[in-house]
């Protein structure tokens, strides 16, 4: 199983967010967030191949960067890990691995 991803919900509509904003955007309703935990699976919405990267990210390129639709309604940006790189599709199923100086890291399942 993947590591969890943290982030909040609304007390009130139950709309999800990786960001406890100052109201909510879907119902309005100020200061209702509560920190929750998300499972950290989804599937691939878009990706792209990395082959020009600035030098801190040289020695790792090539790499993929995908749009994550996760089974919590969420979409965030990831990188796939190098070796499911062959294996990425839109619409295959991915879980969160592990987090790399800030960047969420998915594993295709």
């Amino acid at each position: 199983m993947g590591k969890l991803l943290h982030g909040f919900q609304c007390k009130i509509c139950g709309a999800n967010s990786l960001i406890a904003y100052e109201y909510c955007a879907n119902c309005r309703e100020k200061e209702s967030f509560q920190e929750v935990k998300f499972n950290g699976r989804g599937t691939i919405f878009s990706f792209t191949k990395i082959f020009v990267a600035e030098e801190r990210f040289q020695s790792e390129i090539p790499y993929v960067v995908a749009v994550i639709h996760s089974d919590d309604g969420l979409r965030l940006l990831g990188r796939i890990e190098k070796e499911d790189m062959e294996k990425v599709t839109i619409g295959a199923m991915v879980e969160l691995k592990e987090w790399k100086e800030d960047v969420a890291i998915f594993k295709v399942s």
